[in-house]
């Protein structure tokens, strides 16, 4: 191969610059099989000659950028570069000084590229120069970049500190502790932030070579978080290489409304809200001078303890009882402080029974009642009463006894009453009150009155309307029945209105029918009127033929014959058909007389 540099000119370039590079490496490149190794080498060799320790060389069109290399935690390294662009085949090569160059054996790769390179713990040596040396081809060039060194005790970056806890001091502050993340525990130094649940910023604490940190004049009532880095301290290498932080420690109120109740001192239940995340909670409770005792009973909602239960066998008052909730998640540790209660102040009775209300001799009201609890000299008591007139309820409180005078009363009222229970200051301390008990009445009920009275006139209301509305709906069905069996005679005097409207009355104009058509059905022939009839009994022929035709609508002769076409005659005189059948209908009925 032509390009390959021969050994002499090999070592001369070595002897030029102190380069941890041997003809072994050169050869390596020269003898290939593929051609594309000889163009790598001769730009190889020409960066050998130009070396410059710690600058880093391009030639080509293309680049491979920020080689870095990491030791984490002292267990494996990466050596990692970016890419800028470009279909670049990138090829590693690494060694320590008066050593041979070695090709990765175990690449990183990102979407088909290598971009980087895995090193296990028995290639670390640190306080000793690593050279890197990537080489890379394309379509479009040649890249090489430069041998890059490190000082790999400058590189190192740990792991989080672990198994952070919290605990209190002896001067009532909190001491927190963790586990170093390496084995070379005097290599590390350490970095706090912690804050409380009031706090806005972190506040933050260097600590050198120890594991542990002491936080003085803590407020139990607040919720402190912890967390903690470390790094190469400077003793063992030059670095900023800080590890993440770790997982968060707590110590405080993390559980808000934590609150213990004795029912009636009958049972106990001790309950606490979760302000957020994922947490299985764990209670612990003892007596002064007794050993904590898990919770044998939880409560529980959604698959998480919220709470515990206790019953009277339990129940200890005028005594120190102390609870500590322990919570683990995801995120971390959650402790909580120590709660101590007084049991005696931690009693809530149940509401007062049996309530009832009787007249008394001075025509007043007597309220009685029976106590919830057996201890009834430690209760004291609240009445609440109003009448049906009242807007607000008037309150009266009664100590050591279960009745209650009212006097004055009206019995036109209606009055209402209600009691409650707590314990009072001899037997305790406390404001938990039991809830109102079920209401007792006396007197006249007129809001009920009133009410039946505005029920009556809305179901009167109510029913009118119906009736009325059925009502309509039979008129409206009977009127179609009655048309249904009566039809309606049509009206023809509009079909008229054209012949008076339009025509003045002119039948034969509204028919429409001619002169000429009319004319055809009038008679061509004329007949003389003969009267015939019976003459009546009394009377004389001659009264007949010479008596006067005036009573049949004539004045003429009948014997004379009439001639329309001669003017010079007179006429007949004839009434309306209406009258001459008329005047027929009396002359018969007159001859039948």
């Amino acid at each position: 191969m032509e390009h390959a540099p021969n050994v002499p000119e090999c070592w001369e370039c070595l002897e030029k610059q102190p380069m941890i590079v041997n003809c072994d490496m050169l050869r390596k490149f020269c003898f290939q099989e593929h051609a594309l190794y000889a163009d790598i080498l001769d730009k190889t060799h020409e960066i050998l000659q130009n070396y410059n320790p710690g600058e880093s060389h391009r030639t080509g069109s293309e680049d491979a950028c920020d080689v870095n290399c990491i030791v984490h935690n002292e267990e494996y390294m990466t050596c990692t570069w970016n890419l800028t662009g470009g279909n670049i085949k990138y090829t590693m090569y690494h060694w320590y000084v008066a050593e041979p160059a070695v090709e990765c054996r175990n690449y990183i790769q990102q979407g088909g590229y290598n971009v980087g390179c895995n090193f296990s713990a028995s290639d670390i040596i640190q306080f000793k120069d690593f050279h890197v040396l990537i080489n890379g081809s394309s379509d479009s060039g040649i890249v090489t970049a430069s041998n890059k060194k490190f000082q790999l005790q400058n590189q190192v970056q740990p792991f989080p500190p672990g198994n952070l806890r919290v605990n209190t001091s002896e001067s009532n502050g909190l001491l927190l502790k963790w586990d170093a993340p390496m084995r070379a525990e005097t290599c590390l130094e350490y970095e706090i932030r912690h804050r409380n649940n009031k706090d806005k910023e972190w506040q933050k604490v260097s600590v050198t070579t120890q594991t542990m940190f002491n936080l003085a004049s803590v407020d139990p009532e607040k919720l402190y978080t912890f967390q903690v880095r470390s790094k190469i301290n400077i003793h063992r290498g030059t670095t900023e290489l800080w590890s993440g932080w770790s997982l968060p420690a707590y110590w405080g109120n993390f559980i808000t409304d934590v609150n213990c109740i004795v029912h009636n001192e009958e049972y106990m239940t001790c309950t606490w809200n979760i302000t957020g995340g994922n947490i299985k909670y764990t209670m612990y409770h003892w007596y002064v001078t007794q050993p904590a005792v898990e919770c044998r009973n939880y409560i529980q909602q959604v698959g998480y303890n919220i709470g515990c239960n206790f019953s009277a066998s339990d129940i200890i008052q005028f005594k120190d009882f102390h609870i500590l909730i322990n919570g683990s998640s995801d995120s971390g540790i959650v402790t909580t402080s120590n709660r101590k209660f007084q049991l005696q102040d931690q009693v809530q009775p149940f509401p007062p029974g049996n309530l009832r209300v009787n007249t008394s001799e001075s025509n007043g009201l007597l309220l009685k009642w029976d106590a919830p609890m057996d201890t009834e000299r430690c209760l004291e008591y609240e009445i609440r009463h109003r009448n049906n007139k009242d807007k607000e309820w008037q309150k009266v409180s009664v100590t050591a006894q279960t009745k209650f005078n009212l006097a004055s009363v009206d019995p036109e009222k209606l009055y209402t009453f209600h009691v409650r229970s707590k314990i009072n200051i001899y037997c305790g301390t406390t404001e938990l009150w039991s809830g109102w008990s079920l209401p007792v009445s006396w007197g006249k009920n007129d809001t009920q009155t009133e009410d039946s009275k505005e029920s009556f006139n809305t179901y009167v209301t109510v029913v009118s309307i119906v009736v009325l509305t059925l009502l309509v709906i039979c008129l409206i069905r009977i009127e179609r029945l009655k048309v249904i069996i009566i039809p309606k005679i049509p009206n023809p005097g509009r079909n008229f209105d054209p012949l008076f409207n339009n025509h003045n009355g002119n039948f034969q104009d509204w028919l429409g029918v001619s002169k000429d058509t009319l004319d055809g059905f009038k008679s061509s022939y004329y007949e003389n009127v003969c009267i015939v009839s019976e003459s009546p009994p009394d009377s004389t022929p001659s009264s007949v033929h010479d008596g006067s035709y005036d009573h049949l609508g004539r004045t003429d002769n009948p014997e004379k014959t009439f001639n329309p076409d001669n003017k010079g005659d007179a006429h007949p005189k004839f009434t309306s058909p209406a009258m001459m059948f008329s005047d027929i209908t009396d002359f018969v009925e007159n001859s039948r007389l």
